[in-house]
């Protein structure tokens, strides 16, 4: 493909700048288990901005907390599935928790 859209050169060479490579459709392969747990994680998320929007929207208090514990919640497993995502033992979770709400 970049033989057709790039600069050919004497000698059989080809320019490969970034306005040719921009172009190419390039796909990182990922395995079924990280698409899935992906996907888990961006449905989550989609719940929460529903959520927040939701508590922004209300002048009702206890449907504001109510909203936020769910969100809470989801929020808690997104962080259980980024651990599961990259592997991480109890050990790193530990550390990352610990970063994350400093006491």
């Amino acid at each position: 493909m970049t033989k057709k859209v790039s600069t050919h050169f004497s000698g059989g060479f080809f320019a490969y700048n970034k306005q040719y490579i921009q172009s190419l459709p390039i796909v990182v392969p990922r395995n079924t288990r990280e698409n899935a747990l992906s996907d888990q994680i961006a449905e989550l998320a989609i719940k929460i901005t529903g959520l927040n929007q939701a508590a922004s929207a209300t002048l009702d208090s206890t449907h504001i907390e109510l909203l936020k514990r769910e969100a809470t919640v989801y929020e808690e497993r997104i962080d259980e599935l980024v651990y599961e995502l990259y592997g991480l033992t109890d050990e790193e979770k530990h550390v990352v928790e610990e970063f994350s709400n400093p006491s």
